[in-house]
């Protein structure tokens, strides 16, 4: 999923059996791998075996990883291999800056969301 940097990163798990007993943690990563500041997240069941989160925002990171670890315990100490014996994941990523002119100026209008801006306004 493409997003914008500031733009909540939406952590979601929807659980198979639609069990409202369980515990997800995601566990952030970025590019190289690091763990984000942010990580690990706890979702909370917000119905039908649905979990979100929705407190972290996407950083200026090409991308972020995250892993999904379901537990059968509110300590989050043991793993419900039982009934989800993988891992699961989802990859949000950065959008690239797009920048428009506005007609009738001398005004570019965008987002740069990683690296330098340089612009060359020309009379058209």
């Amino acid at each position: 999923m493409d997003l914008t940097l500031g733009q909540v990163i939406p952590l979601t798990v929807q659980l198979g059996g639609g069990e409202s007993n369980k515990y997800p943690k995601a566990v952030l990563y970025d590019e190289a791998g690091a763990e984000l500041d942010d990580s690990p997240v706890y979702l909370t069941h917000v119905g039908n075996g649905l979990y979100k989160n929705s407190a972290v925002t996407m950083p200026n990171n090409d991308f972020v990883v995250a892993q999904y670890f379901i537990y059968t315990d509110s300590g989050h100490t043991t793993l419900d291999t039982v009934s989800y014996p993988s891992v699961l994941s989802d990859v949000f990523s950065l959008q690239p800056a797009s920048l428009i002119a506005v007609p009738n100026s001398s005004t570019l209008k965008g987002t740069v969301t990683t690296g330098d801006l340089f612009a060359e306004v020309e009379d058209c």
